[in-house]
Parts: structure tokens; sequence; C-alpha cells
């Protein structure tokens, strides 16, 4: 089993989600961590994906958006790619949230995914599970992410 073009879309995307009224998250460089596997529904074969770490800068007015505790942009981000998606089941308790977004793909596929964040002043963590559905081949996915206040934001690092 591989890992396809649209799971990695899919990291890609999870890698940017999480915050809340009161910004829970410190602005400032944060180190994401982040770990996937695969799994063939039909043979139960799993498949480890590649474990990826990455240091971002986020910024006051990106964590104003708050972006892990909403699915606006987990949304933005696939309709970026020419995803239809529609988004359900929000669900928020404090500095948690979760919710489910349905989408399909430029290329037809079909992707569901059930998100799980929980944001705090120098950590946050993300869980997602999602169900990729393209040739009429199901894989299944599951992300988990961390992420650690770090401090001072760097020239090098990605700005969001």
């Amino acid at each position: 089993m591989r890992f396809s073009g649209s799971m990695v879309l899919l990291v890609g995307i999870g890698l940017s989600g999480w915050a809340h009224a009161e910004q829970p998250m410190e602005p400032g460089a944060w180190q994401m961590h982040m770990t996937s596997v695969a799994r063939d529904p039909k043979t139960g074969e799993s498949t480890t994906g590649p474990e990826a770490t990455l240091k971002m800068c986020l910024s006051e007015e990106f964590l104003a958006k708050d972006p892990y505790l909403t699915p606006n942009l987990d949304k933005e981000k696939m309709e970026k790619k020419h995803a239809k998606c529609t988004t359900s089941d929000h669900k928020r308790e404090g500095n948690s949230a979760s919710w489910k977004i349905q989408c399909t793909m430029a290329d037809g596929s079909q992707v569901s995914m059930t998100v799980n964040n929980v944001a705090a002043r120098h950590k946050l963590t993300s869980k997602l599970e999602q169900t990729i559905q393209k040739d009429g081949q199901a894989t299944l996915a599951s992300m988990s992410m961390e992420m650690s206040f770090i401090g001072e934001c760097t020239s090098d690092m990605p700005k969001l």
C-alpha cells in the first residue's frame, strides 16, 4: 500500500488546523511532529507513513481566526485544491474541538475525515481519522500531530 497524493494533501491540511476566542495558543515559533498510518480495510494491511517534523511561526493574526478549533481552515485548504466540501458535527468544549469534513476532490475521489483537536498555551494535539475512496478502492488513514511552542520566530520559518 502506498500513500497517495490525496493522502499527502490531507496530511498538509491537517498540519495547519487549531485556537479559541481567548487565543489559548501563544503566538510565536512552534514545532510540529506528525505520524501517520494507512490501512487497507479489505486486507487489514497497514503501512506507516513517513514521520515529519517542522517548525513554523504562528502570528497573532492567524491565531485570532481560531484556526485549530473550527473547521474553517481545513475546509478552505481543501477548497483551494478545487475540492467541494461540507462540514458537520461541530463540537466544542473549552479548548477542545471536533468536526467531520466530507470532500469530493478534483479527481473525483471522496474523502471523509474526523478531526479532534486540543489547544493549550504551549501545546496542541490533533488526531485525524480519514477514509479515502478512489477508483473503487478505500484507504483508511490515521494521523497524529503534536505541536509545541519553542519561543521566538526566526526568518527561516514559514509564517502563518
